[in-house]
This record gives C-alpha cells, sequence and structure tokens, in this order.
C-alpha cells in the first residue's frame, strides 16, 4: 500500500502552527520549523515587535524541491502533488515576512540563491551527529553488504538504487534498504532485502561494507553522516547535502545515472 502526499499532511502542519501559536509568550527569538510557523511567526511579532524571526529550512528551497519530485512523480505515474500548492504558498510568505531563514547545507543555501533570496537573510547552519554514539566498531558478516536507510524512496531515489544493484548481479552480496515496503512493484526481491525495523541502528551501520544514498534532494542527510562517523564509506549525491572528499570517505554519483551509481558500487 502506498501513501502518497495530499492536502492532509500540510493541513496537520497548519493546524499545528494554529495551535502552537496560542501558547506562545513574548520572547526575543522564534525559531520555527518551515510550514508550520507562519502563524506563530506573526504572533511572535505581535508580542514583542523586536522578537528575531528564524525559519528551519531542512531541504532545498520549495520550489526547487517541488520541481525535482514534480518530475519524478509523473515517471511514476502519480497524480497527486508532490506538495500541495497552498504549502508551497506558505512556506514563501515565511521565507520573505521571517528575519533570517536557517539552512544546513550548501546545496540548500544555492538553491536559495538560486531563487533571489537575500544572502544577508541567511543563516548557514550545519547538522551534525553524535560522534561518542556513532563510532567504528565492525561486526562480522558473511556477505558484501550494502544498505539504504530512508522513508522517502523518491526522495531518497530508492528506484535507481535497486536498478543499478540488480543488474550488476554481484556474487556473495546484498543490499539492505530499511524503509517502508512495499515501494515498487517491479522491485526485485531477489536482490534486495526490506528491513522495516531496526532494533540498533548503529549495529545497522557496522554491519555493512557501504551506504548508497544518491539523493535527488535533501537538506543534509544524516543517515550518511551515521554512516560516515560509523567508518562507512558512502555513495552520495551532492544533494544529499553532505560534503565528502571524492574518492576518500566516498564517491559522488549523479543521482540521475544508474551506470554512475553501478561503478562506484
Amino acid at each position: 500500500k502506498l501513501a502518497f502526499p495530499d492536502e492532509k499532511p500540510a493541513l496537520k502542519d497548519h493546524a499545528f502552527d494554529a495551535v502552537a501559536s496560542m501558547y506562545l509568550q513574548p520572547t526575543d527569538i522564534f525559531h520555527g520549523w518551515a510550514n508550520h510557523s507562519l502563524i506563530q511567526l506573526r504572533q511572535a511579532k505581535k508580542l514583542n515587535g523586536k522578537c528575531i524571526t528564524i525559519i528551519e529550512r531542512a531541504s532545498s528551497h520549495v520550489l526547487l524541491q517541488n520541481q525535482i519530485l514534480i518530475r519524478e512523480y509523473k515517471q511514476f505515474g502519480i497524480k497527486s502533488d508532490p506538495i500541495h500548492p497552498w504549502a508551497i504558498k506558505k512556506m514563501l510568505i515565511e521565507y520573505k515576512e521571517s528575519n533570517f531563514v536557517s539552512v544546513p547545507s550548501k546545496f540548500v543555501y544555492d538553491s536559495f540563491i538560486d531563487e533571489k533570496y537575500p544572502k544577508e537573510k541567511m543563516i548557514f547552519n550545519q547538522y551534525g551527529v553524535d560522534t561518542e554514539k556513532f563510532v567504528p566498531k565492525p561486526i562480522e558478516h558473511d556477505k558484501f553488504t550494502a544498505i539504504f536507510v530512508g522513508q522517502n524512496w523518491i526522495r531518497k531515489n530508492l528506484y535507481r538504487v535497486e536498478k543499478a544493484w540488480s543488474t550488476l548481479n554481484l556474487k556473495n552480496s546484498k543490499l539492505l534498504a530499511r524503509c517502508d515496503a512495499p515501494v515498487f512493484e517491479d522491485m526485485n526481491r531477489k536482490k534486495i532485502e526490506v528491513v522495516e525495523w531496526i532494533e540498533n541502528i548503529r549495529d545497522f551501520y557496522n554491519s555493512c561494507d557501504v551506504m548508497i544514498m544518491p539523493s535527488l534532494e535533501e537538506g543534509r542527510c544524516l543517515v550518511v553522516l551515521e554512516a560516515m562517523a560509523s567508518g562507512i564509506p558512502v555513495i552520495i549525491s551532492k544533494n544529499t547535502g553532505v560534503e565528502i572528499t571524492d574518492g576518500k570517505e566516498g564517491f559522488y554519483v549523479d543521482p540521475y545515472n544508474i551506470k554512475s551509481i553501478q561503478d562506484r558500487i
């Protein structure tokens, strides 16, 4: 059973925004999540005209995000909007009315610059990982093991990962996908194992040889950082928002090019 975005998430986000705004007290700084904060942002300004308002945008600019997802939705014959038009409008207003927008990566930063967003209104604040929790501690395993970790299979590009992997026909190997299944009908179940629940994500990382995450659009992909902190090389796109030295911590690939992914595997 597949669940695709519709108007419900946008309505839930707006409902949260409305309810949360009732609990706001006068404050000097308001920091809110994109698409969850327009009513609160305005209320914060109403309670304190000098309040500094910050919108956290954990993905690329909503117009780029929507453009990328529309293209993918057409490929899969999905007729619904990837992002509800009303939510897009709300986020654009949040960007405009806030004092600052906080972004976690150069990929996101550049997406705002491309939309002519003022540089002086942007805060570059990268997300990190707990390097005491995620440490290299290899666990012995019998096969060459690749992993994919992500819920949104379209944005995370699982379709092309599966195509790249299944046509390689590597011996004594397996690809583990931590996601909700099933995702697409023609997925080769003999070549990919869907893992719906992991008790200990640290052991999961340490039981593999490589992470494959050629995402189409992200803010700053935390699972990639967790894998790297665990000593696992990564095959990623620049659209993950994670910066690596290509050929050292792993490899960059073109997320739309299956052969590019295959070559790096």
